[in-house]
């Protein structure tokens, strides 16, 4: 995995490229509802509004503003628990 220097500025705006690491895996759009669920969640422990968001089958892009004081969300571990737990992990 890529390690990023990132400006964690309260409030600012960030654009999120995530890629699943097979890229002809059409897992984000045959799993919409979870990723849904997963992205809700992620949103209720980490708030953060979505300005704009772009799901494609194995990548997805956001525009996000971080809330003041919030650090970035994974997405991924939220993502791959709700697979889990509806039993397609």
């Amino acid at each position: 995995m890529s390690n990023y220097r990132r400006a964690l500025v309260p409030g600012a705006t960030y654009f999120f490229t995530v890629t699943l690491e097979d890229r002809t895996s059409e897992l984000l759009v045959r799993e919409i509802e979870i990723l849904r669920e997963a992205y809700a969640a992620t949103v209720r422990t980490h708030p953060f509004q979505t300005i704009a968001i772009c799901v494609m089958p194995e990548h997805l892009h956001s525009i996000r503003r971080e809330m003041v004081g919030n650090k970035l969300p994974t997405l991924r571990g939220l993502f791959d628990s709700e697979r889990g737990r509806a039993g397609r992990a």
